[in-house]
């Protein structure tokens, strides 16, 4: 009887889904402890951001789901620990999150593409854009 195989395209695709729906709840919990200590006019915007975190977690499990996959409900703190060392870390984990996103995105199935480039990298743009309203800003999505 012959082994089964693994599907390494799809499986690849599959662990790389995972790890972006970690670090989506490694950036909502990091959210959630800036809005803890923030003034009450920014904890609620901060709460906010951090439930647009969780639903792209969601939405990138469903994704690895349809790809005969499971999330989960860890999180990885990457792109936050790179940014630790800025000014402002959440700024910086935010741009983090664009660079993979777009890093990505040729990797993609067309279906993960399309939620990626119009939903979750769009929130991201978004989310940066409150956070540092005077950048130059010039949408890469």
């Amino acid at each position: 009887m012959e082994e089964p195989t693994v599907d390494e395209p799809r499986w690849g695709r599959i662990e790389e889904l995972r790890r972006l729906e970690r670090c989506e709840r490694g950036l909502a919990h990091a959210y959630r402890q800036r809005a803890r200590a923030a003034p009450v006019y920014e904890a609620e915007r901060l709460r906010e951001a951090a439930e647009q975190h969780v639903w792209h977690a969601d939405l990138l499990r469903r994704r690895m789901e349809a790809l005969g996959g499971r999330g989960t409900e860890e999180r990885d703190d990457d792109w936050i620990a790179r940014a630790l060392h800025c000014e402002d870390p959440l700024r910086a984990a935010e741009r983090e999150s664009i660079a993979v996103y777009h890093d990505h995105l040729g990797d993609f199935d067309p279906t993960t593409a399309e939620l990626v480039r119009d939903r979750i990298l769009a929130d991201h743009e978004r989310a940066l854009t409150a956070l540092d309203p005077d950048r130059d800003h010039q949408s890469e999505v």
